[in-house]
């Protein structure tokens, strides 16, 4: 597996082997293997699930009662702990 920005395989020692997943959202959930080879074609695989737990979208910030005078800009504002597919006002 070439490095992309998803996944990037790292050698750490002649034995151990990595492949890191930066930022992992839950595009990068699904089956995985990996399949090791010595000089005479030997090969021996392993194989896992990752699963990327997503929170619960939820409110950090919530609106706030405000009073502003007349001409002037009202600003309504909240924040929420991850980035949400939509936002309706």
């Amino acid at each position: 597996l070439p490095a992309t920005d998803k996944a990037k395989p790292k050698k750490v020692s002649d034995t151990v082997y990595q492949l890191e997943i930066p930022d992992a959202d839950k595009d990068v959930t699904g089956d995985y293997k990996v399949v090791v080879s010595d000089e005479e074609g030997q090969e021996a695989q392993s194989s896992c699930k990752l699963t990327v737990k997503v929170p619960a979208l939820e409110f950090t910030k919530g609106l706030e009662d405000q009073t502003v005078d007349a001409g002037t800009t009202a600003i309504l504002s909240v924040e929420v702990n991850s980035p949400p597919k939509e936002v309706k006002w």
